[in-house]
């Protein structure tokens, strides 16, 4: 039997942006060879103009993307067990940033160095649970931002 542990749920929502370029506005630098771009094909990322994981979900900027797809980047908005895609998208070392859980967390990750940061969104797990669930003690004994590795997180959290 698999266990799961990490960000898992039976009902969230989570969405991811892999940009395609360093720097989006002088596109110097592609980030993804034609093999990443096959593998988040394959797990059902699309081109979008999207620059922001917040934005995924309202993107409907399709026939802009067929006219200047230069400035788009891979998404994917997934409901139920973001797992799989961080797995794929940490073993890969792609670089990607993400809104995991509703937007509870934040990850935010550098393939280059293999630096992952994740964030709690304070203000969205308040929002969804209510302020009276969440107090300002629970706040602060957790910790807000952790850094760790790629590496790291997929010898600790098992797919």
């Amino acid at each position: 039997m698999k266990t799961r542990t990490g960000f898992v749920s039976n009902s969230s929502s989570s969405s991811f942006v892999v940009p395609q370029y360093e720097n989006w506005i002088d596109q110097k630098k592609k980030l993804l060879t034609k093999a990443d771009e096959k593998a988040l094909r394959k797990l059902g990322f699309a081109l979008k103009i999207c620059y922001y994981p917040d934005q995924v979900m309202d993107n409907k900027d399709d026939d802009f993307v067929k006219e200047a797809p230069q400035f788009a980047n891979w998404c994917r908005e997934v409901t139920c067990n973001q797992e799989d895609e961080i797995f794929m998208l940490l073993k890969a070392r792609i670089t990607f940033t993400a809104d995991i859980h509703y937007g509870h967390y934040s990850m935010i990750y550098d393939g280059k160095t293999d630096v992952l940061l994740i964030a709690q969104n304070f203000g969205k797990q308040i929002q969804m649970g209510g302020a009276e669930k969440m107090t300002f003690a629970s706040a602060k004994e957790a910790n807000p931002v952790e850094r760790t590795t790629g590496k790291k997180y997929l010898k600790t959290h098992k797919l």
